[in-house]
């Protein structure tokens, strides 16, 4: 007989009164309480919750991972499914900030505030064991750490791949990432916390999708962005050229149709370079200044050319 989830649902004061999980990850607890009644685990697929709620794969992929950032569940990848587990949770107490409890009162109403000063240090005589885990959006293989604020990273899990691969089919994801990584990196002030991290992600792979200049790069086109960044920009570090020149393949591609090869499009590019200077101000090679200005630079860089033979 196929075994069907209880009648009742059970969210307990730990998981209902946790601020950092969202309204919708509790309702989807309480389901996962009836779907593990009986095992201590269910095997329901995201497909099987999206059906029930009536939402996108992401939102159920979002629901999840908060209930494992927050200690409530734990998920078991096997070869073609997976398994959801519910942790053991503290009888009485909330979760708190670096793994501290804080009591619970008796009789609380609806979403009374809970001001309670006395905190339990001692967790060995309490069956609850916090869990430091990293944070972590998907499951199964880790992609690419991208870092967040605070020195902090968050882990990208495969699970999420074939979604935007459907979603994004011309870029290459795990250069996307890889990308994202470095501009994170290199961009301190600007990094995405936990919670915004996944429109950040989205927002960058909509843009190289729907970008109109969305090409890849020559291998002349290349050397002619290497040869800018390594004279004009002193980039030595190879991940931080090669996520430089995707970001900007659309400005070099444009320079370099105009150019015609490499040789002409160097000698365009110092011709350049000595009248931004003049100028005094700071340029790179993506300014709409230097594109407005490189025909005239590339034909004194054909006559120099043709001076030397």
């Amino acid at each position: 007989m196929e075994s069907k989830p209880s009648y009742y649902a059970i969210i307990p004061a730990t998981v209902r009164y946790d601020k950092k999980v969202s309204s919708s990850a509790k309702l989807l607890y309480g389901e996962l309480t009836a779907l593990t009644s009986k095992e201590g685990y269910c095997w329901a697929t995201n497909a099987y919750f999206m059906a029930l709620y009536g939402v996108k794969k992401l939102s159920i992929i979002r629901w999840i991972d908060e209930l494992k950032t927050a200690g409530f569940i734990k998920c078991q990848i096997m070869q073609n499914s997976r398994k959801i587990h519910l942790l053991p949770l503290a009888t009485g107490y909330q979760k708190k900030d670096r793994g501290v409890l804080k009591k619970i009162p008796q009789g609380i109403k609806n979403d009374t505030p809970i001001n309670v000063s006395n905190t339990i240090s001692n967790t060995k005589s309490n069956n609850y064991r916090p869990q430091e885990q990293p944070a972590a959006i998907g499951d199964g293989n880790l992609l690419i750490n991208l870092p967040l604020p605070g020195n902090n990273e968050v882990a990208i899990r495969e699970s999420l791949m074939q979604l935007w691969q459907e979603s994004y089919p011309k870029v290459d994801i795990k250069a996307a990432l890889t990308r994202m990584k470095v501009w994170l990196r290199d961009n301190p002030r600007r990094r995405k916390t936990k919670s915004g991290i996944q429109r950040f992600i989205n927002t960058w792979l909509s843009k190289e999708q729907n970008n109109p200049g969305y090409t890849e790069i020559t291998e002349d086109g290349r050397k002619f962005g290497i040869y800018y960044l390594e004279k004009y920009e002193n980039f030595k570090d190879k991940e931080r050229q090669q996520a430089w020149i995707n970001s900007n393949k659309t400005a070099i591609n444009n320079l370099f149709k105009i150019s015609g090869n490499l040789q002409v499009a160097k000698g365009a590019l110092d011709i350049a370079a000595g009248l931004k200077s003049k100028l005094g101000y700071r340029w790179t090679i993506s300014d709409k200044s230097i594109l407005a200005m490189w025909p005239e630079c590339v034909v004194k860089a054909e006559y120099q050319i043709r001076e030397k033979r």
